[in-house]
């Protein structure tokens, strides 16, 4: 196509008042072409469209009644990449197009104002005429829900948003039938309602419900029925299949382990989505723009050991939920039970979170700090999909807590409804902003680059530090010895090499728009005592 539209003459130059031709030169002019064309259908509408301007017609001189109600400028670019205002015909023989032929131009009309990317072709795309009767009715009633932010756990889908656990479905299609009454039921099923949220990525499963994506991979698999040694995907699941077993061997054998005080095990988990206030009686709660609470658990394994579930909470007016954050909930937790000599932790295998090397040049300062008493601290990982644990179940005590409270107001509601799961039998820890610290990553990449054990994060199932050690010991299989991965900067492998890294000086703070709508809209339902919390919740 693009040798049917090679450049044409282009204005004359002694009528034409933008002076093209001094402006773009001809070699240019043949470069432009060039580009132009080896561009796909979509590509050269965004150039135009970026290209060029629009603006509203300001009066009509000449003739009252036209109908025209846009102008455009046009512009290339010169060899220097300065952009040069030129008139329509040299613009459009530029391109390859005759002077009188400016359908091309049509992008520049068609497209919203303030939109950058043209609309697509919808030749042959054309959905059923009554496909999307009431679908923006719907997408924007389900929005009204106000979904958050994937769980850090779902890595296998990052972009999933989550609503609370006082929302379902059967409310949401519910609540929409009794605000639009007039509208053809015919359009709008439970059916319809629960697709377009299945559309929009919201979740809503349940603790402990979590699916296994590449055991379902394997299910429909051709060889399910019969392992083959040569075909890869059998290779794969059964590698999976053997490392889950053994990480579920090993923390049954944990959990069943007498209770010794100084060598203690547990699980951590951060809760997934709860939103603050939460009052399931109201409808005007869960249409409005919530807080999202934080609940980072440390659980202990099994029915003997004596330690209670060690609770951090915090709300989004404190801090967020990154790597440093999770990591001060560790270094909480460390410090409560400094007197332990063995600390093995469960997690899951969320990379961002529980495998990064900031997480690992903590633990190697704080197992070789004055801080604790600890001698060792291990940290086993589950195999993705299978990673239901100790912290789960308490996060299920919970949502049963919560549920048995009915309105939970604020933030201090909150932290009694969490201390009164599990027989109130919980320590809770009200993580201020000082509480957090700003953790550093401190691995020299040169040394990884080189390393000869070296490993990639995912298959890693274990990790151990030990005291007077500056290396981490890693495990890709719970049969395996541990190796040696030597990853510090060279400075700070030595005692106090690592400075004690600063705490936050101030909370991060909600959006004031975001307290401010909360006080207005559900000011009839807040107590006077509960209105406190939020009148005094830190802004930004």
């Amino acid at each position: 196509m693009k040798y049917k539209h090679t450049i044409l003459p282009g204005c004359e130059h002694d009528k034409c008042r933008n002076k093209c031709t001094q402006k773009i030169t001809e070699n240019r002019r043949i470069e432009i072409n060039k580009q132009y064309w080896e561009m796909n259908w979509s590509e050269r509408k965004s150039y135009i469209l970026n290209t060029c301007e629009r603006f509203d017609v300001k009066s009509h001189k000449n003739n009252e009644n036209c109908k025209r109600l846009n102008s455009l400028k046009l512009f290339l670019y010169d060899e220097f990449d300065v952009r040069m205002q030129v008139c329509k015909p040299f613009f459009l023989t530029t391109l390859g197009f005759k002077k009188t032929n400016d359908h091309v131009l049509n992008v520049l009309v068609s497209t919203p104002k303030g939109q950058i990317t043209p609309t697509s072709d919808k030749r042959s795309k054309h959905p059923a005429i009554n496909k999307f009767k009431y679908e923006t009715l719907v997408m924007d009633h389900i929005e009204s829900f106000n979904p958050t932010i994937s769980h850090y756990r779902r890595e296998h889908a990052p972009n999933i948003r989550y609503l609370p656990s006082d929302v379902t479905i059967t409310f949401m299609h519910q609540h929409f039938i009794e605000k639009f009454p007039e509208l053809d039921r015919n359009y709008i099923s439970y059916e319809y309602y629960r697709c377009k949220v299945k559309e929009k990525n919201i979740s809503f499963a349940q603790l402990g419900h979590e699916e296994c994506e590449l055991c379902e991979s394997f299910n429909i698999h051709e060889h399910k029925t019969q392992i083959l040694p040569e075909c890869d995907v059998c290779t794969i699941y059964t590698t999976h299949i053997n490392k889950t077993k053994k990480a579920r061997d090993l923390y049954k054998k944990q959990a069943d382990m007498e209770f010794d005080e100084t060598n203690i095990y547990l699980s951590v988990d951060l809760q997934k989505v709860i939103m603050l206030p939460r009052v399931d009686s109201f409808k005007k709660v869960i249409f409005t723009k919530r807080i999202v609470a934080y609940h980072e658990s440390f659980v202990p394994l099994g029915k003997k050991s004596k330690l209670f579930p060690f609770a951090c909470i915090w709300h989004e007016g404190i801090n967020g939920r990154n790597k440093e954050d999770l990591i001060s909930t560790f270094y909480a937790f460390l410090l409560s039970n400094r007197d332990a000599n063995t600390v093995t932790i469960w997690l899951d295998n969320c990379s961002s979170q529980n495998k990064n090397w900031c997480l690992f040049s903590f633990l190697i300062y704080i197992i070789n700090s004055e801080e604790i008493c600890a001698n060792e601290i291990i940290l086993n990982y589950f195999e993705p999909g299978h990673t239901f644990m100790s912290a789960d179940h308490f996060h299920h005590q919970v949502e049963l807590s919560l549920k048995h409270q009915k309105k939970t107001y604020d933030f201090d509601d909150f932290a009694i409804a969490i201390g009164n799961a599990n027989k109130s039998k919980v320590v809770v820890k009200k993580m201020e902003h000082s509480d957090f610290f700003l953790w550093k990553d401190y691995k020299a990449q040169q040394k990884l680059t080189k390393s000869t054990n070296r490993i990639l994060l995912k298959d890693v199932v274990s990790v151990q530090v030990k005291r007077g050690k500056f290396i981490l010991f890693t495990k890709s299989d719970y049969d395996e010895e541990y190796l040696e991965l030597d990853f510090l900067r060279k400075n700070v492998m030595k005692i106090n090499g690592m400075p004690h890294p600063i705490s936050l000086t101030k909370p991060r703070g909600v959006l004031q728009e975001k307290r401010d709508s909360i006080l207005q809209n559900l000011s009839q339902v807040l107590p006077a005592n509960r209105k406190i919390f939020w009148e005094n919740i830190p802004t930004c």
